[in-house]
């Protein structure tokens, strides 16, 4: 599928690969959580962008995951049970 995020100054169109049947609960809320986020302009796909252009080795590790979503959405992490 493809993300559009416009602001003011800039429109960005992304290619979003969506292998959600692999995500736990945890990190679907926390994807949702960073689209709303950026939907009511708390947060901005800035530090997302910057990730995806110097990240290298492909897709990280769960825990990493939501931490990035976490930090990105401004949500905080609720432990696991």
């Amino acid at each position: 599928m493809f993300v559009r995020i416009e602001t003011p100054t800039e429109k960005v169109e992304l290619t979003a690969y969506a292998p959600t049947a692999c995500y736990g609960p945890a990190e679907c809320q926390l994807s949702q959580g960073l689209l709303d986020a950026y939907a009511n302009g708390r947060a901005t796909p800035a530090a997302l962008l910057d990730w995806g252009r110097t990240r290298q080795g492909g897709t990280p590790k769960r825990a990493e995951r939501e931490e990035l979503l976490a930090a990105w959405g401004g949500t905080p992490r609720r432990p696991e049970r």
